[in-house]
């Protein structure tokens, strides 16, 4: 059986290190306090708030705010996970589908699972009254932890700040709760919790998740792969580490193409990772095909003098010359460009690939 998990949470036995991570994060929640977190797509943020919450035997409603683009689309988003959090409690769920009835809730039995499903009515748009409602419910869930993840896309609503005020004032309210907020871009999150004019402005205490440390997390797969009949080289461990930036998401991808391709009692060695890569990118390449699409020229060159500098630098004199362009301020038009499609992601003044395997498609590809 397929050992790694990709692109999906993690917990228990699949859950690796973040001892000090959890430690702090824990802090937060047994007080009660705001805290928010911020580190790079599948560098395993959600996953670490709710394992931490199940280890502290707490709650937990998610709101997941990924692509959020209306007030009525947020509103429906934190209704409806505070209903589905109630999904297997039935007598709960019925009062609360009472507290909302104008709303017109959906409630069906899923086949698979024999758990209700819920849905709301899209008759009527939902307005900012709709929203405070819904954070006047969860006055009720003393002890409990709300997370909202990818917070930051708030921030791409057409009221942002009258939504932010809003849901700051009743959060600050809500003192017997505590408010966990992640997101995947670094700037974004830090603009909302440490910019002065932001309503969020020192509302939360800071969190940055990073890559797991390189011997923890490579000796966690290791183990992985032993335990169903493969061994893998040292070399290679490290190479899986490097290709993938330290992203225990993309690490765990393609150590299940490895796996994937490999037979029981192979041993693994470097030999086999272009094949690995390939194999990734069989599954990915209209994934691929379909950001070529979207992005402008300057923009591709810009990516591929990137990705031939290793996937990760800042708008130097040397990016600027590979790229063939001869206005710096069109270099660095063409990285915020491909930031806000998600392409590359900031640190600071660095940019690198969301997604390293696109970097190494496009490198073997030679475009």
């Amino acid at each position: 059986m397929q050992p790694f998990k990709s692109g999906m949470i993690v917990e228990k036995a699949d859950f690796c290190g973040r001892a000090q991570e959890i430690r702090q994060l824990s802090s937060h929640i047994e007080s009660k306090n705001r805290c928010f977190l911020y580190g790079e797509r599948r560098v395993g943020k959600t996953s670490l708030v709710l394992e931490t919450a199940r280890r502290l035997k707490k709650s937990c409603i998610t709101v997941d705010l990924l692509g959020v683009k209306t007030e009525d689309d947020l509103c429906r988003r934190l209704i409806k996970s505070i209903l589905c959090f109630h999904q297997s409690k039935p007598p709960q769920l019925m009062e609360l589908l009472k507290q909302f009835a104008g709303l017109r809730p959906q409630v069906g039995i899923d086949p698979l699972t024999n758990l209700p499903t819920i849905g709301l009515s899209a008759s009527a748009a939902l307005t900012i009254d709709d929203l405070e409602s819904a954070f006047e419910v969860l006055k009720k869930y003393e002890g409990a932890v709300v997370f909202f993840d990818e917070f930051q896309d708030v921030l791409e609503l057409s009221n942002a700040e009258t939504v932010l005020s809003i849901m700051r004032s009743k959060i600050q309210a809500l003192t017997r709760v505590a408010f966990v907020y992640a997101g995947s871009l670094r700037n974004s999150m830090l603009d909302i919790f440490t910019l002065d004019s932001s309503p969020f402005f020192k509302s939360a205490f800071p969190l940055n998740v990073s890559a797991i440390e390189e011997d923890v997390f490579l000796r966690f797969i290791s183990e992985k792969f032993i335990k169903s009949r493969r061994e893998v080289d040292a070399v290679v461990m490290h190479k899986i580490y490097e290709v993938c930036n330290g992203v225990p998401g993309d690490i765990q991808r393609l150590c299940a193409s490895l796996w994937d391709i490999s037979n029981d009692e192979d041993e693994i060695r470097e030999a086999l990772l272009p094949d690995a890569l390939k194999h990734i990118f069989a599954l990915e390449i209209p994934i691929y095909e379909r950001i070529l699409h979207s992005i402008s020229s300057q923009q591709m060159k810009t990516l591929l003098a990137l990705a031939e500098l290793g996937g990760e630098s800042s708008v130097s004199h040397e990016l600027i010359q590979r790229t063939g362009i001869t206005l710096s301020g069109s270099v660095h038009k063409a990285m915020k460009g491909l930031v806000g499609k998600r392409v590359v992601c900031k640190l600071n003044d660095v940019y690198k690939f969301s997604n390293p395997f696109f970097k190494c498609w496009l490198l073997s590809k030679n475009m």
